[in-house]
């Protein structure tokens, strides 16, 4: 995306008369704490989250060997093992993070997905987004410890 796109994407009001820009950001926070609740109210875990949890504490022991060994990649264990370090070495806490900050990396490539295809449409985008970031299995998806919201993201960035 060049600064053009950005400038004109900037100008371009939804028909609705919202800042597009603006709403993208209750959004994105409203997605983030959605995930938050849902995190909260979960009875358990995941199944595989034992197996990145797992991988996490070995990547911190120093052991990256048996953390490689292990079927999953490493991306979401490592993110998770430097987010528990910063939350004073709570791992499942780290997780959650990646997983919602994954999901609010989601819906904002969502949103400037839709953007560029139909850049004056910036009410496409908002609703694009809005499914996203309410959609069921989306919200399953980034709200545990799980790898799943990290993939998708990385594909809707890509």
């Amino acid at each position: 995306m060049t600064p053009a796109d950005t400038a004109r994407m900037a100008a371009v009001r939804s028909p609705v008369g919202f800042d597009p820009r603006r709403m993208l950001w209750v959004l994105l926070v409203a997605t983030a704490a959605l995930r938050a609740v849902a995190w909260h109210n979960a009875t358990v875990m995941t199944s595989d989250g034992p197996d990145f949890l797992w991988q996490a504490q070995k990547l911190l022991g120093g052991d990256a060997g048996a953390a490689l060994s292990h079927h999953y990649h490493p991306l979401y264990a490592a993110l998770a093992a430097g987010c528990g370090l910063l939350l004073g070495g709570r791992l499942v806490d780290g997780a959650v993070v990646v997983s919602i900050a994954a999901g609010v990396a989601a819906v904002a490539a969502v949103y400037a997905l839709a953007r560029r295809a139909l850049p004056d449409r910036p009410d496409i985008a908002l609703c694009s987004a809005l499914l996203a970031a309410v959609h069921s299995t989306s919200i399953t998806h980034t709200s545990d410890v799980r790898n799943d919201g990290l993939h998708a993201a990385l594909v809707v960035l890509t």
